[in-house]
């Protein structure tokens, strides 16, 4: 029916076609070419509501289909392999069919670890809340099942109990789906074994991360019950690690029936929540299984990154972050400066490891194109050598060729980026391998740059602190879902995690990825699920989700964005101990188009927040973290250069400076601070805004975290549970699905992938194809790519050119997307074969979807058009020449098959009625079977087949000519024109059919009735030898129907003997059956006879039974006993080992494993003995004991002090080298690395100090202090260095007075100072607690955040900053200044607890705190109260007191200078008399219509000016309407005189109700006729100087001084300014009215009523505001 089909399509394209018409319906899933899928393998998804078992047998009926699987549990569905005859429309047809999707091959991948990471770092479970939950909750996970999807385990290791399914074995369930042959490249033989042996090692390291019990890993959740569901295989040979969604199915389904409570999945691939394995794991969850998966390894190549099956509904999706610390194997350099350590990350070869326990000279060798890189052979010979290589130009292996050629001994290569990727190199590789970061790749290269440089690697494991610690790992995927969904839900480590390993691979292995991080959060799930065993899947995913935490992003110090991080760090305890719930734990918030923002960019969300406490109430502080704004795109829509370079995407802010609030997300509520009572519940509407001030070009996503502070009554810990939001700042239907990038794709290319320059010279043949590449920037439900002829007609897709459910493409997998043009197309995307084009012209029409598109809807595709190519009509032939042999032989095929169904259906049922009426095969006769043959709906059907049939061959009579009967051979021929031999024959042999040839060059298709094929075998076998079967040609329909007829007779009487022979079998085992029912009754009584002897026996034992138990309870007791003696025992003989270790010589036993257990022991065998006081030598053994801990005090002690003095020298030498900036990396970075280490011992310490007596508390002081003293030796330089290279930074004379640089140059320097003191006070307070415990640092129930000696320090750390600033304020001068200073500290100040500010500085800082919680727009919104800033903000408050009283004092002296003492001089007299003489001349006598005249006249001025077109009368124009604004910008402050210009030009409202007079429309006119000029109106304008002068003070003061002091102020000012007006100005005026005529009235005459009237006019127009009440106060 294919060639009938493209017959139709054909010619409906010359009709032209529309995306509606040809969406697909969904049924079938098409992947890419680059991704891998098994050859005519599927996997059929049916409804729910479908039984498999039902419809698998009508596909297991189908020809050429076999089916390899049923899927009848969650999943509805089946595996099977079809063969090349059978469509994708065939299946999608299938009744109950929902899907079809091509069976995907799926590959892991393993990253190595940067060293070998601890699991059971102290500081890697402190971080997630673990160490909390084993010490004080006591979880293990006992009771929760969980099954693992994985490559397998080595159930035999130790750490995994090295049991399989025994009693007691934690390994109580899996098995192995796929064996250790399987061969994705060329072998899918699938033999499991008998369990689950894991021969790679991923399946091994994440079970151990969850279930290991050894001295070097702890696993999170050791006592649970674990299942491993094996479905990689081994490495095959490619050395990849391969398997198939079909058996991730298998597996899954195995784990749900088996009843576990978690599965963990570590398997991806795919975008799409479609996907199967994410469909899959969809219905895992609404069935009550916890699944947990990993987000994917795709970090690097940005957004939309995040894989399936984490994308399932429900399904939690987990990110990855680094390890804090790592143990490790280091690499010793030693160079002319002196030695160091740097971390590597090792690649063992097949026959050497990374180790030289000797000194091996390093060098830089060159190749002979004098290249570093040595892609090329290397010049000289490197015998006994270490080659050290950068990354970069070429492969790792030819890098290690070279090198090994020139005979290193071994290959170190230096990464081009911060992160380590693990090189790969094949077998022919033998010496040791490793890589180093880019940062020690620059100290290795600077060292060889000084002189020789030797490398050495030893045996000792050493403790290294990563820098990356609590970082997101940089692999990490990112989200969201191409619907916008947030992904991944929460983080956990993955990076550098030391876990167990194949014991055939050296037991233990450091492995990075989201792998290890989805095991932590599974094991973190079972230990709730122990606590919560009643918890639904919902409330899983609550609490694990709501108790991370936000990791911080040091770059710019916000938080990282939860497209990166979902919720943050997961925190185990907080989940654990949750009595918080809220009904959403993600807010997602869609597009500006497709969500309902507000005007000023808002959207509200409703949360309902529950107090789980029946007996507490709950305190709720909400607080709104905003977060880093991510894109992967230029402005251009581009992707941006990270992407292709691998390095960190771009945020918003780019650094930790200050930006625009409105470019940030902004979020507020009506009732941040909320009392629940118990058991109750509280709704809260969050208002979200959008960053409005980012520009949608730029394609940002945005994001943030809601963070709920939690107390309950009478308790003291807060828990803060967060909620992450997040969204799209702008139309995610506008982004470009495909890229449009300087690659020059989306072209044709060649067969080597080179561009195609002129495509319009291209020629399609046989010899020659094409490729169309191209990539896409998102993720596409559809990618189409159709062949267009030269009518611009739809001819069919181009092989490989219809997608569905695609993924972006990944620079790290694949450089783009291709599809080849070889002239054949596809008219349907379900058909497995193509037909062949005719030649001629044609182009390439690329279509991809856009996120959010209506796939029919052609403005939601993004399109791209080739150039004309031609297709060469030699490679091809008219493809309809093959119409009508294949129309015929489908027909007939599809005809036979259904009657055949058809008769086989009736016939049993028939058989089945005979059987059950007791007929013998004697009642079926011929006139049933006629009967039966000739039943309505039978013959309905077959009567309907054959008139189609009849149809489609007339309708191909123009093609074939009249049949002929072969009178020698008894075939029927059918002779067919226009169709080549060679066709023929390759149909006919397909079908059994001979073929002959006639001298006229035309074939004829014989059909033998022997010759038919097995499909249709049986309905068609005739004998050839029997003449009754010969009627002659067939050359009309009624000859086809008589001879069909005839063959249908046939098949019904060999059908008879068939049913015959079927009932008889019937009855013998009926016959069986009774026999086997008499055997039954038999076996029944004897088991009646075996209950009575039972119960016998029962009762003679019972007192046996009765015996053993109280024997058993005695064992037990004498077992109690001697527990207990043991006990003792063990206290008493512990002394020796630990007074042997706590005497041993050095500090740096503190450093030992087992110090601080020995000490835990310690005070345990202190605490026994006081209890069992009364054992013999008990205060001998109490002294010896108190003895040890006091000892192990000390030594703690010395190994502090002995660390600080290390780290002084370590400062000291940095001193001379570095710049002040620069130092903070020696200040803070290695301090805090040696804090890792140092901290739990002093955490021991202080706990001791608290509780134990003087002499402990003694030891602690001395610690501390020792502390704080080298503290503050090296940070009151490093401070003042700082503020002074800061306050050169600003100053073009570079100069580091701060007394001599200019007034902008000092503001400048004060707002960076408060900066950098800020964070200055914050990481001195957080480094502190890095070192020691804030929670046995804090008094119990007391509210401050800090003990008083770390206050102290920080106040004498404050003080540095007070005694330089101080300077400053007291030598300003500057009126402006000073205010500007004022400004900058108000922005800095945040009121605390002890401080007394005054009302004004109260209100500015509450109004720089929002009502909703927001943090101040002034400070940073990262640093919070708990960071230790009140020290900072006493000292910026006992700064600001001084500016205020400097600025106070200076604005008086202002007042006196330029208002009060203000003297007219020469200069002011001119424009004064001016002003005189115009409004004598006006004879206008009221100010408000002297203030109307002016204003309107100044707009007629400019009226006449804006129509003239003279030049000169544009100058002029110019300078006359900006005069009043030119006179007032006279003062210091452009920004007073703008807005004294913007409010001159605003009427009040009685000025806009005031109508002008006769006489000042009268003057209006002559300023129209010229009689009065611009100039004129321009000296009307004029301002007198002293009321200017208030003008600016007032405005320049407001806001920087406290309200009444800034009252007062203004008070002094405006009475200073009505005394100069009236002393002054009036007189001046009425001394100098000049009469009409233009005489000067003589001065010593007495005062005219002019004058006055003069004077009185001009006092009113000029007060400080032109209204009654001043006029008043004016004229008082």
């Amino acid at each position: 029916m294919r060639v009938l089909v493209s017959a139709i399509i054909l010619a409906a394209s010359s009709a032209g076609f529309t995306y509606a018409e040809w969406a697909p319906d969904g049924k079938v899933v098409s992947y890419p070419a680059s991704i891998p899928v098994k050859s005519n393998s599927f996997i059929l998804e049916f409804h729910d509501q479908v039984d498999v078992h039902t419809h698998g047998l009508k596909v297991r009926s189908m020809p050429d289909i076999a089916v390899d699987h049923h899927y009848n549990g969650l999943f509805k569905g089946m595996a099977i392999t079809a063969g090349d005859s059978v469509e994708l429309s065939d299946l999608a047809g299938i009744d109950g069919v929902r899907k079809v999707y091509p069976n995907r091959i799926r590959k892991l991948t393993t990253r190595a670890g940067n060293g070998n990471g601890n699991a059971t770092s102290t500081l890697l479970h402190k971080k997630t809340g673990l160490e909390r939950v084993v010490k004080e909750v006591r979880l293990d996970g006992k009771g929760v099942k969980i099954g693992i999807i994985d490559s397998g385990v080595d159930y035999k290791h130790p750490d995994l109990g090295g049991c399989w399914k025994t009693k007691g074995c934690r390994w109580q369930y899996g098995q192995d789906f796929i064996g250790d042959k399987y061969d994705a490249s060329n072998n899918f033989v699938i033999k499991p074994n008998p369990t689950p042996m894991d021969c790679d090692g991923h399946g091994t390291h994440v079970s151990g991360i969850m279930a290991a019990t050894g001295t070097q890993v702890q696993g999170i959740a050791p006592g649970a019950t674990y299942g491993m569901y094996r479905v990689f295989s081994c490495a095959d040979s490619n050395g990849e690690i391969t398997t198939e969604d079909a058996i991730i199915i298998k597996a899954m389904e195995a784990a749900y029936k088996d009843g576990h409570d978690i599965i963990n999945l570590s398997v991806g691939g795919g975008s799409w929540a479609e996907d199967p394995t994410s469909v899959v794991a969809s219905k895992l969850v609404a069935n009550g299984v916890v699944v947990i998966a990993a987000a994917g390894d795709y970090g690097h190549d940005g957004l939309f990154t995040t894989q399936s099956p984490s994308l399932g509904n429900g399904v939690i999706s987990v990110g990855s972050v680094d390890n804090w610390v790592y143990t490790g194997v280091p690499l010793l350099v030693h160079t002319k400066k002196g030695p160091f350590t740097i971390s590597k990350t090792d690649v063992t070869t097949k026959k050497s490891t990374f180790k030289f326990k000797k000194p091996v000279p390093v060098v830089a060798p060159k190749d002979v194109t004098g290249s570093a890189n040595c892609c090329n052979p290397i010049k000289a010979k490197l015998n006994g050598k270490l080659a050290f290589i950068p990354r970069g130009d070429c492969t790792f292996n030819e890098k290690a060729i070279a090198a090994q050629n020139a005979g290193a001994v071994g290959l170190l290569y230096y990464n081009d980026q911060p992160s380590v990727m693990p090189p790969k190199v094949n077998d022919s590789i033998t010496i040791p391998i490793a890589i180093v970061g880019k940062g020690s790749g620059k100290l290795i290269l600077a060292a060889l740059s000084d002189g020789a440089v030797t490398a050495m690697v030893s045996e000792s494991y050493k403790e290294i602190g990563n820098t990356n610690g609590g970082k997101m790992s940089v692999f990490s995927s990112y989200g969201p879902t191409p619907e916008l969904g947030l992904a991944p839900l929460l983080s956990a480590p993955g990076g550098d995690i030391w876990s167990v390993y194949p014991r055939k691979k050296n037991s233990y292995a450091s492995l990075s990825g989201t792998s290890m991080a989805a095991s932590y959060v599974s094991g973190a799930a079972a230990l709730v699920k122990q606590e919560h065993p009643n918890l639904s899947v919902e409330q899983m995913h609550e609490r694990l989700s709501t108790a991370c935490a936000p990791i911080v992003d040091w770059n710019t110090r916000k938080w990282t964005n939860p497209y990166q991080s979902g919720a943050g760090l997961i925190n185990i305890y907080n989940a654990v101990k949750s009595r918080f719930h809220v009904n959403q734990t993600i807010i997602t918030i869609n597009d500006t188009k497709r969500e309902d923002f507000s005007d000023d960019g808002f959207v509200i969300r409703t949360l309902k927040v529950s107090n789980r406490n029946s007996r507490k109430g709950m305190k709720v502080k909400t607080l709104f973290f905003p977060a880093n704004s991510v894109t992967m795109f230029n402005r251009n829509h581009t992707l941006s250069d990270a992407v292709y370079k691998q390095l960190p995407l771009p945020t918003w802010p780019k650094s930790d400076k200050k930006v625009p609030e409105d470019t940030m997300p902004r979020l507020s509520c009506h009732n941040c601070q909320i009392y629940i009572k118990p058991g109750k519940s509280a709704i809260m509407k969050i208002r979200i805004g959008r960053p409005v001030g980012l520009k949608e070009d730029e394609r940002w996503f945005y994001g943030g975290f809601i963070r709920f502070n939690t107390v309950w009554d009478t308790e003291e810990e807060h828990f803060t549970y967060t909620i992450p939001y997040a969204g799209y700042n702008g139309d995610l239907n506008k982004i470009n699905a495909l890229s449009h990038s300087s690659k020059e794709l989306p072209a044709l290319v060649n067969q080597n992938g080179d561009l195609i320059k002129d495509p319009k010279k291209l020629k399609i043949s046989s010899k020659k194809k094409a490729f169309v590449s191209y990539k896409l920037d998102t993720p596409s439900r559809i990618v189409s790519l159709s062949l267009i002829n030269s009518k611009g007609k739809l001819v069919g897709y181009l092989p490989d050119g219809y997608h569905t459910d695609s993924t972006r493409t990944l620079p790290s997998l694949t450089n783009s997307f291709k599809a080849v043009i070889d002239g054949k197309v596809y008219p349907r995307i379900t058909w497995k074969e193509p037909i062949k084009v005719s030649a001629g012209k044609y182009h390439v029409h690329l279509a991809a979807l856009r996120l959010f598109g209506n796939p029919k809807k052609e403005s939601d595709y993004d399109t791209w058009d080739s150039d004309v190519f031609t297709i060469d009509i030699a490679l091809l032939q008219d493809a309809c020449a093959e119409f009508p042999v294949q129309l015929l032989t489908q027909s007939l095929t599809s005809a036979a098959t259904t009657n055949k169904e058809l008769l086989q259906s009736e016939l049993r049922d028939k058989t089945t009625n005979g059987v059950s009426d007791g007929r013998d095969k004697a009642s079926f006769t011929n006139p049933q079977l006629q009967l039966l043959r000739g039943s309505p709906q039978l013959s309905a059907r077959r009567n309907a087949s054959l008139r189609n049939l009849a149809a489609m061959a007339r309708g191909t009579s123009s093609r074939s000519r009249a049949d002929s009967l072969d009178s020698h051979t008894g075939r029927h021929n059918i002779h067919a024109s226009g169709v080549s031999e060679p066709q023929v024959k390759q149909t006919a042999d397909a079908l059994g059919i001979s073929v002959t040839s006639s001298n006229s060059a035309r074939s004829d298709i014989i059909t033998e009735h022997t010759a038919v094929t097995d499909t249709y075998g049986d309905l068609l076998s005739l004998s050839a030898s029997d003449s009754e079967e010969v009627v002659g040609p067939i050359e009309t329909t009624a000859q086809f129907l008589e001879w069909y007829g005839k063959v249908e007779s046939r098949l019904a009487e060999g059908q008879d003997q068939e049913a015959h022979a079927f009932a008889e079998q019937l009855r013998k085992h009926v016959e069986q059956c009774s026999d086997m029912l008499e055997c039954i009754k038999g076996i029944q009584g004897m088991l009646q006879n075996m209950e009575a002897d039972y119960e016998k026996v029962c009762k003679q034992t019972g007192g046996v039974k009765d015996a053993c138990a109280d024997y058993q309870r005695k064992r037990d007791n004498f077992i109690n006993m001697a527990n207990e003696i043991s006990e003792q025992l063990s206290v008493y003989n512990s002394l020796g080992p630990i007074s042997q270790l706590f005497n041993s010589p050095g500090d740096r036993v503190c450093l030992n494993d087992e110090f601080l257990p020995s000490l835990e022991r310690t005070e345990k065998a202190i605490g026994f003995i006081k209890e069992h006081s009364e054992g013999r030598d008990s205060e001998l053994y109490l002294m010896r004991f108190s003895q040890c801990r006091m000892r192990a005090l000390s030594l703690i002690k010395m190994h502090a002090l002995r660390v600080f003095k290390t780290l002084s020298a370590d400062v000291s030498n940095e001193n001379t080298r570095e710049k002040p900036m620069g130092r903070s990396t020696t200040l803070y970075v290695r301090f805090r690395t040696s804090a890792v280490t140092l901290s739990p011992l002093i955490h021991a310490l202080q706990s001791r100090s608290i509780v134990l007596g003087s002499t402990e508390r003694q030891v602690f002081a001395d610690v501390q202090n020792a502390y704080f003293q080298m503290r503050r030796t090296w940070l009151r330089p490093y401070i003042l260095d700082c503020l002074k290279t800061i306050a050169s930074e600003h100053e073009e004379t570079k100069t580091t007075d701060i007394t001599k640089v200019t007034s902008g140059a000092r503001v400048e320097s004060l707002r960076d100072w408060c900066a950098f003191v800020m964070n200055v006070c914050a990481d001195e307070y957080r480094l502190y607690y890095d070192f020691f415990d804030r929670h046995q640092d804090i008094s119990e129930g007391s509210n401050v955040a800090m003990s008083t000696e770390l206050r102290e320090y920080l106040d004498s750390i404050m003080v540095i900053f007070h005694e330089h600033v101080r300077p400053l304020i007291i030598h300003e001068s500057d009126v402006a200044v000073l205010a500007e200073i004022s400004m900058t500290l108000l922005t800095y100040y945040k009121p605390t607890s002890m401080t007394t500010a005054s009302a004004a500085v109260s209100d500015i800082s509450n109004a720089s705190l929002s009502d909703d919680g927001n943090a101040s727009r002034h400070s940073h919104s990262f640093i919070q109260e708990e960071d230790g800033l009140d020290a900072f903000y006493a000292v910026v408050y006992q700064i600001l007191q001084d500016a205020q009283q400097r600025l106070a004092y200076k604005a008086q002296s202002y007042i006196r200078s330029n208002i009060s003492g203000y003297k007219i001089s020469k200069q002011d007299a001119e424009p004064i008399i001016r002003w005189v003489q115009l409004s004598v001349r006006l004879r206008i006598t009221d100010p408000e219509e002297l203030a109307t005249f002016v204003s309107e006249a100044a707009k007629v001025v400019d009226l006449q000016d804006s129509e003239s077109v003279s030049i000169e009368s544009t100058h002029s124009t110019s300078r006359a309407s900006s005069s009043f604004v030119d006179v007032v910008t006279g003062s210091s402050d452009a920004m007073v005189a703008q807005s004294l210009a913007e409010d001159s030009s605003k009427p009040s409202k009685e000025q806009s109700d005031f109508q002008p007079s006769p006489a000042v429309l009268r003057l209006l006119e002559r300023v129209s006729g010229g009689q009065l000029t611009a100039e004129d109106i321009e000296a009307l304008q004029w301002m007198y100087p002293p009321v200017k002068n208030y003008h600016w003070l007032v405005s320049l003061i407001d806001g920087c001084l406290d309200t009444e002091v800034q009252a007062g102020i203004v008070e002094e000012a405006l009475t200073a300014c009505k005394q100069n007006l009236l002393n002054q100005g009036a007189r001046f005026v009425r001394e100098n009215v000049i009469s009409s005529g233009g005489s000067k009235k003589n001065t010593k005459d007495p005062l005219t009523a002019e004058a006055e009237q003069q004077a009185h006019l001009f006092i009113v127009f000029n007060a400080p505001q032109r209204d009654h009440v001043v006029a008043d106060y004016f004229l008082d």
